[in-house]
C-alpha cells in the first residue's frame, strides 16, 4: 500500500465498499493485523448479503473544482475514471440484526500511518448512521485492546 502522509488528504469521501474495492481493503486487513486478517471471500460474502455493511474513505489527489461545472461536464465514463484515481484510505465493517434492533461495528481498519487524521472517526460516523437508519436500538463494537 502507498504511503500517505496526513497533510496530503485533500478530499476525504466515505462510500459503499464496490466489488473493485475490495482487493485493497484485502491488502489494508493484512497490514493492520496480519495473520489474524479476514480472507478476500469473507469480504466478497459480506458484499454480496449486506451490500451497505463495508463503508469505505476514498481520497483524491486531484484539485478540488467548482462542484456545479464538474457535475455538469462529467459524463458517467469520466467519473469511473476518476474513481480508478482514487484512494482508499480505511474502512468499516458494520452489521445489523433486524430481530434485535442491534447494531455491530467489527472492524475499522485505518493503516497506522493515517491514523490521528480523522479518517476512522468519519469512518465510525458514517457507519453508526446507517445502522440508525435502518432503525438500530443498541450499537456494539469488537475492539482490540492494542
Amino acid at each position: 500500500m502507498e504511503n500517505i502522509h496526513k497533510s496530503n488528504v485533500k478530499t476525504l469521501t466515505i462510500t459503499p465498499c464496490t466489488p473493485e474495492d475490495i482487493v485493497t481493503i484485502v491488502e489494508i486487513d493484512k497490514i493492520e493485523w496480519g495473520e489474524w486478517a479476514n480472507a478476500l471471500p469473507l469480504y466478497r460474502q459480506l458484499l454480496d448479503i449486506f451490500p451497505s455493511s463495508i463503508l469505505v474513505a476514498r481520497e483524491s489527489q486531484r484539485e478540488e473544482r467548482n462542484k456545479r461545472e464538474e457535475r455538469n461536464k462529467r459524463e458517467e465514463r469520466n467519473e469511473r475514471e476518476e474513481k480508478n484515481q482514487e484512494k482508499i484510505l480505511g474502512f468499516t465493517v458494520a452489521l445489523y440484526n433486524q430481530e434485535k434492533a442491534h447494531g455491530w461495528i467489527l472492524s475499522v481498519d485505518i493503516p497506522l500511518d493515517l491514523r490521528r487524521s480523522g479518517i476512522g472517526k468519519k469512518l465510525l460516523g458514517a457507519s453508526l448512521a446507517m445502522l440508525r437508519s435502518k432503525g438500530c436500538q443498541k450499537i456494539s463494537a469488537i475492539v482490540s485492546p492494542e
